[in-house]
């Protein structure tokens, strides 16, 4: 039986504390041999990366608090501008990928060039050991095929986890998808139809990724209330309501839009998790602050006659 949890009760099941596995440890040791080699505080930056992905994650749904129910969780997280939240992204996803949750789908980059970057990116950091990357950019013209590949993939994840001693590849599914194009987001939601009718997802929580999520997502037919919603606004609602359980995590350096929604909008965030941009981070507050020591504080526009260094 699969009972809906009132979203009051959300925090009994969206407050736990992940434990890092192979997969996030595989993650982990690519990100440091980065920092070592960029960073001036490389232990510091990998430290604040570790403890804002595992707070992200413990906010997502818990996978052994989930059986037998049906909800779903609506993070908005929000970091400054080029201050790693693709980065956060891909460690929450191999956070929860090794405590149990088996598909992840990325709605990305606006065009099939911006998606296929996120694709590599995500492909290169997570690994095929771990992961299996499917595309709706690159592969939707043979989607009937692509759609097979993922239900046989779930298939063999649900028959590993009732079976532990199967010899059966233990893959995560990442699913990117084009965001400006509803009919991505469409095919996602018929491929989810057809695994729902299957129930090897029933108790399974799948997270739903949306990176730069101010841009689309949001309904802007908010002055025409009697109206349907925009078509990126309702696909991407579809999606979410075809998954029996689900987090939502939005991902944006500008939230007003998502924060301003109506507050009946089943898009309207229920939580917000600001990221700390860690020790590298330069931003408009070093810059322009009054104790930066970068701005030339100008008193007498007279006696200015050439611009200061």
């Amino acid at each position: 039986e699969v009972v809906d949890v009132d979203p009051e009760n959300i925090e009994s099941f969206a407050n736990w504390s992940p434990a890092a596995g192979e997969r996030f440890a595989a993650l982990e040791e690519k990100q440091i041999s980065s920092y070592e080699k960029y960073s001036s505080e490389p232990e510091m930056v990998i430290e604040n990366w570790r403890k804002e992905t595992k707070r992200v994650a413990s906010r997502c749904i818990n996978p052994e608090a989930a059986q037998g129910v049906k909800l779903s969780t609506r993070q908005l997280v929000v970091g400054r501008v080029q201050s790693g939240k693709t980065t956060n992204f891909t460690g929450v996803m191999a956070l929860l990928a090794d405590n149990g949750y088996r598909f992840f789908i990325v709605i990305g980059g606006t065009t099939k060039a911006l998606l296929q970057q996120t694709k590599d990116r995500l492909r290169s950091d997570l690994g095929d050991t771990w992961f299996r990357f499917f595309s709706t950019a690159d592969e939707h013209s043979n989607w009937r095929e692509t759609e097979e590949q993922i239900i046989q993939n779930l298939k063999d994840l649900a028959l590993a986890a009732n079976n532990p001693n199967m010899r059966t590849p233990k893959k995560a599914i990442c699913l990117t998808v084009l965001k400006w194009n509803d009919s991505h987001l469409n095919s996602v939601q018929a491929l989810l139809s057809k695994i729902a009718r299957l129930s090897i997802m029933a108790s399974t929580p799948v997270a739903v990724i949306d990176d730069e999520c101010d841009t689309y997502t949001p309904n802007s037919n908010v002055r025409n209330p009697d109206e349907d919603p925009t078509a990126i606004h309702k696909a991407v609602l579809e999606v979410i309501e075809k998954i029996p359980v689900c987090t939502y995590l939005g991902y944006t350096a500008t939230p007003m839009a998502n924060e301003l929604q109506e507050l009946d909008d089943a898009l309207k965030p229920q939580k917000v998790t600001l990221l700390d941009p860690g020790p590298d981070y330069l931003g408009a507050e070093d810059l322009f602050d009054g104790e930066s020591s970068y701005p030339t504080l100008i008193t007498d526009w007279e006696a200015e006659t050439t611009l200061p260094e």
